[in-house]
């Protein structure tokens, strides 16, 4: 009787291997452009322009593009407030007689500039009461303070606006104070619609800027910063601001919401 064996060859098989770490960082953007000069000249050499004031529209276009939601306000200074000294406007040069007593005065408030944006912030939890710059300018005649430039209470114009209903003048662009007012991550190059929301869709922004010296020029839609100060509070009654070149610089600040 004959046997009939059958196995079955096992072969292993032989591998070897070399690894890749991938790595991805996404690094938080905020991108701010102005598309417009960057210099806003007020030349005041007519009665007419003391009394009604000028207003530059459109001087100032601004874009905005971000990876996280962000806020954005202005801020007003000067040499002299970063240095301390007042919320004053730099006097560059003065025509005339000398500053002293009895005559022209040359501690002009920043707040004289005002400022109004389009559209309007709206995306604030409270629109009601957190302020920016949206309301149309009041009329030269009657003053008012709903679109003073905002200005630090320190020395630093790095330091963002507190609550506007509280404070009266920490006014935002766009965004807010406080972790649930802001404008979510987007960019204008692809966000075209303003929704009524918390997160609207604006990152294009224009700017206006209003000067009224008054006459005699007293300044008197500048405010104390709190909204209920007219100009007379800068400059003594029977005085008036020295005829003469002063500036001012306004930064627009675009922060991360936090």
């Amino acid at each position: 009787m004959g046997a009939v064996m059958a196995g079955t060859a096992s072969y292993a098989q032989i591998q070897d291997e070399e690894n890749v770490t991938v790595t991805m960082e996404l690094v938080p953007i905020l991108q701010l452009n102005m598309n417009t000069p960057d210099q806003v000249n007020f030349v005041f050499d007519e009665i007419s322009e003391y009394i009604g004031g000028i207003t530059q529209y459109g001087a100032t276009i601004l874009t905005a593009s971000s990876t996280v939601s962000w806020d954005l306000f202005a801020s007003g200074t000067s040499g002299a407030h970063q240095a301390g000294t007042a919320d004053i406007w730099d006097n560059q040069v003065t025509y005339g007689n000398a500053p002293g007593a009895g005559a022209g005065q040359i501690d002009l408030p920043l707040r004289a500039l005002e400022l109004h944006q389009f559209p309007s912030n709206i995306n604030n939890t409270d629109p009601a009461t957190d302020g920016d710059y949206g309301a149309v300018f009041a009329p030269a005649s009657t003053p008012a303070y709903t679109n003073n430039v905002y200005v630090s209470a320190t020395s630093s114009p790095y330091v963002a606006p507190g609550d506007p209903a509280a404070l009266g003048e920490d006014r935002y662009i766009a965004g807010g104070d406080g972790a649930t007012s802001f404008v979510a991550g987007g960019s204008y190059l692809t966000q075209t619609a303003v929704a009524a929301t918390n997160d609207n869709d604006a990152y294009y922004f224009v700017i206006d800027y209003r000067i009224i010296p008054g006459l005699p020029a007293v300044f008197p839609h500048a405010s104390n910063g709190a909204g209920l100060t007219a100009g007379t509070a800068f400059i003594a009654a029977g005085e008036y601001a020295q005829p003469g070149v002063y500036t001012m610089n306004v930064k627009y600040l675009m922060i991360e919401n936090q």
